[in-house]
């Protein structure tokens, strides 16, 4: 059976796949939130699932996407999530040509559509650290927060 809120994490970003393990990241993200779900009210869902979406972009800051999508066929939603790759003058951590203007498509982060969080590089040791805590930070924010699904507010309530 599939839990009710879950995660996956993806990339957009050149150069990063040979730097993280995503699938390590995203069992530890959900290790996280399967420890959180007794603080959320998943009633509230009626029957749906969460998915919350990570992805890895050329960004300049850590987006909470304000709505969550709908998908009815598969009776989920999705919460979005964007985290920002360091560069070498961001983290001892990070890639080179990452920066925000390196390579990839860039898309800045905008607060009418997003929840902002500056990323903290310094608080972390390592890429995958930081990838994993950045989400974490997300998603507290994002249930601190609430955010709409079918007309209820999904949110911590303890």
């Amino acid at each position: 059976m599939q839990s009710q809120i879950r995660s996956i994490i993806s990339s957009e970003s050149p150069n990063i796949a040979g730097a993280l393990d995503d699938v390590e990241a995203t069992n530890k993200v959900n290790q996280f939130l399967n420890a959180r779900i007794q603080q959320v009210n998943v009633i509230d869902l009626e029957g749906w699932r969460l998915l919350v979406g990570v992805t890895i972009r050329n960004t300049n800051a850590i987006g909470i996407f304000k709505r969550a999508r709908r998908f009815p066929s598969d009776k989920e939603f999705e919460l979005s999530i964007s985290i920002p790759v360091p560069g070498v003058d961001d983290a001892q951590y990070g890639l080179p040509g990452n920066a925000l203007c390196g390579k990839g498509l860039f898309s800045p982060v905008n607060d009418a559509k997003f929840h902002v969080i500056s990323p903290q590089y310094s608080k972390y040791q390592g890429l995958q650290e930081y990838v994993v805590g950045s989400a974490e930070r997300a998603i507290d924010m994002a249930f601190e927060l609430g955010f709409s699904c079918n007309g209820k507010v999904i949110r911590y309530v303890a």
